[in-house]
């Protein structure tokens, strides 16, 4: 009894929070009207986010080539990875993360048709944030510590 009081508050827990952090993607596809819909309509509005961090990822690496030099090219072996191969990896890494915090968010409602949505959701809220961050490296004055690649 006490598992499913604890499965029915996570539940409860996971679709408040997806409710409450409503965005402009899921207006999107507030026309739907099955749950299939929803789920595919969520799905097509975290490919169109992915693609837009894809790009603002580009466009950042190209920036730090061209800043630092292609240094991954390089034959000597450098005490620090250069500064393309950080933001590789640190990609790499923060994907991982997205992919496996969603899936554990949308572990919640597992087995049940709001589960792709709920994930769909996660995703897509985690690429914009992450899009974010890729877009303010791109537009950071020179002289900010934190910024990798100034725009010259």
């Amino acid at each position: 009894m006490q598992r499913l009081f604890i499965s029915a508050m996570l539940l409860a827990s996971a679709l408040l929070a997806a409710c409450a952090s409503k965005t402009k993607i899921e207006d999107a596809c507030a026309d739907q009207m099955t749950q299939g819909g929803m789920n595919e309509c969520q799905f097509r509005q975290w490919q169109a986010t992915d693609a837009k961090m894809n790009d603002a990822y580009d466009m950042l690496m190209e920036r730090v080539k061209t800043f630092y030099g292609d240094l991954s090219t390089s034959d000597a072996e450098p005490v620090v990875p250069a500064e393309d191969e950080l933001l590789r990896r640190s990609q790499i890494a923060w994907i991982d993360y997205r992919d496996t915090h969603c899936a554990f968010v949308a572990g919640a409602t597992e087995g049940g048709s709001v589960q792709p949505m709920i994930r769909a959701i996660c995703l897509t809220e985690l690429t914009e944030k992450r899009t974010r961050e890729l877009n303010w490296q791109l537009a950071c004055p020179e002289g900010d510590l934190a910024c990798v690649a100034p725009k010259r």
